[in-house]
């Protein structure tokens, strides 16, 4: 699919029209994306995404704030009724600090680490 839209931190990816929902992809940490990120933003550059959805995802590496993606989508002329935006998640230890795992996306994988 063509990109509908692109900067140093972003890409927007889609048909263009038609398409009604966008689903935006967050970068995540020092690892970078992760796998199944990585084989859906391929869908998209190689053409087989679904229609229905636009994609929009952060240049590895980069991070970029809603409001300058929002901005930069409105000022291209791209519309869409939903919005699908899951933001970075953060583990927290029993006191409530923020914990930085750089294998916690293997431990949840594995099922070493389980969400309650």
């Amino acid at each position: 699919m063509p990109v509908l839209l692109t900067n140093a931190k972003f890409r927007v990816y889609g048909q263009g029209q038609g398409a009604t929902d966008l689903v935006i992809l967050t970068w995540d940490g020092p690892g970078g994306k992760r796998s199944y990120e990585r084989e859906l933003i391929e869908e998209y550059q190689n053409g087989t995404g679904n229609v229905a959805y636009d994609l929009a995802t952060p240049e590895d590496g980069q991070q970029v704030t809603l409001k300058e993606l929002f901005k930069a989508i409105e000022k291209a002329g791209l519309q869409y009724q939903t919005i699908h935006y899951c933001p970075c998640r953060v583990v927290s230890d029993k006191s409530g600090k923020d914990v930085y795992d750089p294998n916690l996306q293997r431990k949840i994988d594995s099922g070493e680490v389980k969400f309650q």
